[in-house]
């Protein structure tokens, strides 16, 4: 019997610009239906396709199967969508686009309860709105598709949350516990957690089902060389480092990615393998100068090339040539502490392996000090007994400024009541600094409460032009009743939003006004 394949003639079928998007969307996620259906049966990724061993070369993310293999995925997703069309139906996308991004992926045991927004505006949350994005959720854990659990993951690492990170990326785990994306992500937020251990084991893991691909074999190295730092014994150290090199270097040769190629040179640096260090860290160096001629002047995707061309730099010996690299890494990086903590450890390491002082290091990296500052409010009239009086403001202004100058860049944390935390709000922007204001409830209660209640003052003028520069946390929806526990609840969280910081940026202030 011979089969001849009839399949509906769709060559008529000219599809709408939205409906061609789609089809990417849905090639993706054919993609991931038959890569999920494959792990389910017991197969793992290999170079070559074993049919006996259960091994295929395209189980590995969409983005990173080689075009002609995407190709037979856009191709049964847009005969599809032609099908679909030619029988008369109607595809119209939705009123609004970003519907498509967040409801995509959710499992099949429930439906989105919750709004949630769209994917590209997760990057631009700050710390507040990831909490409050978290704390919105749907308790069982069906707030959005898995990028969305991806990408939440990714920006709260990004700010420094890592044990939220992990919460949420074992949520989605729960939901779909092949994902390597999600298990990668699970790996790095061990790692920043400080649980290299624990993060070495998922990503061995991840290895040993046969992904091999530049991410995993980097954080698995990464894991190891945390474990190097923090062993004290000389045996074990050594080998840690030897396996931090091994991945490092096994994951450059199969990707030559800059990023782990520079770590791959460090960690020979440092097993006083000079002369192949210094090979690696020129090639690296290359890559990097062809890198930085394809990106903008301006752009932030800048830093890396830069951060690694110091690193190269420091490991041929060239110190004042890695200082200006630095610097202009720095200049880059703005106010992304995580990336300047990351890359000012690594030249620390390779300063002191070089017998470079360390202070001469330590002096490429400025970095702002964070300053909490919690004090009084003025006095309202009738006071039994004065703590602080309008009449002593123009003073702990003066006495403010004095001592933030003293410290150089400021990131200032307080809440934004008449007084003291008004006084030293505008003083740190005055000066150049950044600021975080925490409110203990709703805006406008606030400054009902704790602004504008001295008659003819300007506190309030004054509070209002604060919060709408700063980035406000706001701690409750409700104002409690009861005592000061709203305020108490407030001061902790400003001190824990300032600790976040202080871990990334290593500079801490503890600036307590009292009078």
């Amino acid at each position: 019997m011979t089969y001849e394949p009839r399949p509906i003639d769709t060559s008529a079928i000219v599809l709408s610009k939205e409906l061609s998007e789609l089809t990417e969307f849905l090639a993706e996620n054919t993609h991931d239906v038959w890569a999920r259906r494959r792990l389910a049966e017991g197969w793992r990724y290999g170079p070559e396709r074993n049919d006996a061993n259960k091994t295929h070369p395209d189980l590995v993310r969409y983005s990173e199967l080689v075009e002609a293999e995407k190709d037979y995925d856009r191709t049964t997703a847009m005969e599809t969508v032609k099908v679909i069309v030619s029988r008369g139906y109607r595809i119209e996308p939705p009123a609004h686009r970003e519907s498509v991004e967040t409801d995509s992926s959710v499992p099949v045991s429930g439906e989105p309860t919750v709004p949630v927004p769209a994917l590209q505006d997760i990057a631009t949350l700050n710390l507040a709105g990831l909490f409050a994005l978290w704390q919105a959720r749907n308790l069982d854990g069906r707030s959005g598709s898995i990028e969305w659990y991806r990408q939440l993951a990714e920006r709260l690492r990004e700010l420094g949350e890592p044990l939220l990170a992990y919460d949420l990326v074992s949520e989605g785990l729960e939901l779909w516990s092949a994902d390597v994306r999600l298990r990668q992500l699970q790996g790095l937020a061990l790692a920043d957690s400080g649980a290299p251990r624990r993060a070495n084991h998922v990503l061995r893991a991840l290895k040993g089902e046969g992904h091999a691909d530049e991410e995993t074999l980097g954080m698995l190295a990464r894991t190891y060389k945390d474990l190097w730092r923090r062993s004290e014994r000389p045996e074990e150290k050594r080998r840690y480092l030897k396996l931090a090199y091994e991945e490092y270097a096994a994951a450059y040769g199969r990707t030559d990615g800059y990023w782990t190629g520079i770590n791959a040179a460090t960690m020979a640096f440092l097993r006083d393998d000079k002369g192949h260090a210094v090979a690696l860290a020129r090639r690296v160096q290359q890559q990097c100068e062809d890198e930085l001629k394809k990106i903008g002047v301006d752009s932030s995707d800048r830093y890396w090339p830069l951060a690694t061309l110091g690193e190269a730099s420091l490991i041929q010996g060239e110190p004042d040539e890695a200082r200006k690299w630095y610097e202009k890494a720095v200049h880059v990086a703005g106010e992304d502490y995580g990336k300047i903590a990351s890359t000012h450890r690594q030249a620390l390491i390779l300063a002191e392996h070089s017998g470079i002082d360390r202070a001469v290091v330590e002096a490429w990296f400025p970095r702002p000090r964070v300053v909490v500052c919690a004090g009084h409010m003025i006095d309202q009239a009738g006071r039994p007994v004065p703590r602080f009086p309008a009449k002593l403001e123009v003073d702990v202004r003066a006495a403010v400024r004095a001592r933030l100058q003293t410290m150089g860049p400021v990131i200032g944390y307080a809440s934004a009541a008449c007084g003291t935390d008004i006084i030293f709000l505008e003083t740190v922007a005055k000066l150049g600094g950044t600021i975080h204001i925490v409110l203990p409830y709703q805006r406008d209660d606030f400054v009902r409460d704790s602004v504008d209640i001295i008659p003819g003052a300007d506190w309030r003028e004054r509070c209002e032009r604060l919060l709408d520069q700063a980035e406000v946390t706001t701690v409750s929806a409700q104002r409690l009743s009861r005592g000061g526990i709203s305020y108490e609840y407030a001061n902790r969280v400003l001190l824990g939003l300032a600790a976040v910081l202080m871990l990334i940026v290593t500079y801490v202030d503890f600036f307590i006004m009292s009078l």
